[in-house]
């Protein structure tokens, strides 16, 4: 055996053993962004790789989630209520969508407050965002554009984390 192949055995096996018992290091995500879910059905696993369990199944395509830790071609999630889990990096799209965050929320035709009231939308439902700038996001929802509060909205990056 060479020295090479002496030294080289030992650390493969040190590896191996790390990523099947899932203590290879995990890195933050350097941006913390928003995603959209891109199926009907996601499994949400307890770690990063199909071995680990699943822990919840999502079933609302096009919610948003915060991507907050990466590893490999997984990605780490984070819910409206803050539960945590990981998923395939190809579960996720980059369809911006934001959660209402509010009993209820008053979408209107202009960014202000005193501009025409275009419809109400009630907590939870989920809205394609366009843009937000300052106070106010742009968003669409079944044919409807208007502009609702961002403070309202859970999924845009204009929020105070």
């Amino acid at each position: 055996m060479t020295k090479k192949q002496t030294f080289f055995i030992p650390c493969a096996a040190i590896f191996l053993l790390a990523f099947f018992i899932g203590i290879l290091p995990v890195e933050a995500a350097s941006d913390i962004r928003y995603a959209s879910l891109r199926n009907q059905q996601t499994n949400l696993r307890s770690g990063p790789g199909e071995k680990y369990p699943i822990e919840w199944v999502l079933t609302r395509k096009k919610m948003p989630v915060k991507v907050v830790r990466k590893f490999d071609v997984w990605r780490q999630i984070e819910l409206i209520d803050g539960d945590k889990g990981w998923v395939h990096q190809h579960l996720l799209s980059g369809l911006r969508t934001a959660l209402v965050d509010e009993e209820l929320l008053d979408i209107h035709a202009k960014p202000r407050a005193d501009s025409k009231i275009l419809l109400r939308l009630e907590a939870g439902v989920v809205v394609k965002l366009d843009q937000c700038a300052k106070e106010w996001c742009s968003i669409e929802i079944s044919g409807y554009e208007g502009w609702a509060k961002a403070s309202s909205l859970w999924g845009n990056t204009n929020e105070d984390d």
